[in-house]
């Protein structure tokens, strides 16, 4: 099931659908006080979490950037002025409901603008309602706040994509999990958005041109596996390898130990992210797939290339 949304979801940013939504849904945008863009100087921040206790591969099925977003804001904002750590259970469920929130406004958006899967604004947020409900919101929480793993010899790690990224910790103090912000995690909830700040949704762009280079430079200077994961598939596209099928076998080969299942599913999810950013677009003919690299992902290909 998940590889199915994943693949369903995974999609390009170069749709042509433009337009402007009615008052009423901008105005049912408009951030509450939990996604204003934080104030920095009454904010505490925390180191980022070890190696040892965290991926440096951002996994398949985070799919999308932008629910990171919102987990950061929120997360930002109920920080301010209380030291360095909040609950994490609040955090995943304040983070969850303002996503739901936010997911169901951006799909009338894309309802209204008719745009295709991949070009829609509410993709990878947990709008459906009834029995599908819980499953969204739980997997919002566990991928897009985060939470904590300790194995059988007490050994601590923590998974998520936030943690992934190096913008949160997640720590125990006393009987209670905690997540406090990290300075780079701290910068990229500050950054203003189009959606959030700006109530732009007439295109499929989620992120400002300072977040996605925010975010390229980020990932290519701390996530070493994910930076050699984009770079070798961004060369491969370069070089004629621009079809799902080439670029599993591509995804395998850097790591052994990855199945073929697996494979598909980093796949999926890296060239999601990448078309999330403006680095690489979809195209389709008939049942054929093909990825091209757009004059963004040039320069974020030399950005990985230092």
């Amino acid at each position: 099931q998940n590889q199915l949304y994943i693949e369903q979801e995974a999609g390009s940013v170069n749709g042509s659908d433009l337009g402007t939504t009615s008052a009423g849904a901008a105005d049912a945008l408009r951030p509450q006080i939990d996604l204003l863009v934080p104030d920095v100087k009454n904010v505490q921040t925390l180191d980022s979490p070890s190696n040892s206790k965290v991926s440096d591969q951002i996994w398949g099925q985070f799919n999308r950037l932008f629910p990171v977003k919102i987990s950061m804001r929120v997360l930002a904002n109920m920080l301010k002025e209380n030291g360095k750590g909040v609950s994490l259970e609040e955090v995943q469920e304040k983070a969850a409901r303002e996503a739901q929130r936010i997911g169901r406004e951006l799909k009338k958006c894309d309802d209204r603008l008719n745009r295709k899967r991949g070009d829609r604004l509410s993709a990878g947020l947990p709008f459906p309602l009834g029995k599908n409900e819980y499953k969204a919101i739980t997997r919002f929480k566990m991928q897009f706040v985060g939470y904590p793993l300790v194995s059988k010899e007490g050994n601590l790690r923590i998974d998520g994509a936030p943690a992934v990224l190096r913008f949160v910790d997640i720590f125990k103090e006393g009987n209670n999990w905690m997540i406090g912000i990290t300075k780079a995690g701290l910068k990229f909830a500050s950054i203003l958005n189009p959606i959030l700040d700006r109530n732009d949704f007439s295109t499929p762009t989620v992120f400002s041109e300072e977040e996605s280079n925010f975010l390229v430079e980020h990932i290519g200077q701390n996530l070493k596996s994910e930076a050699v994961a984009i770079k070798s598939i961004l060369q491969s596209i370069k070089n004629g390898q621009n079809t799902p099928e080439k670029l599993n076998s591509l995804v395998k080969r850097l790591n052994r130990e990855w199945t073929e299942n697996k494979a598909v599913t980093m796949r999926a999810g890296l060239i999601s992210r990448l078309s999330e950013l403006g680095i690489v677009t979809r195209s389709k003919q008939g049942i054929r797939v093909t990825y091209s690299v757009t004059s963004f992902g040039n320069k974020a290909l030399s950005a990985f290339e230092r």
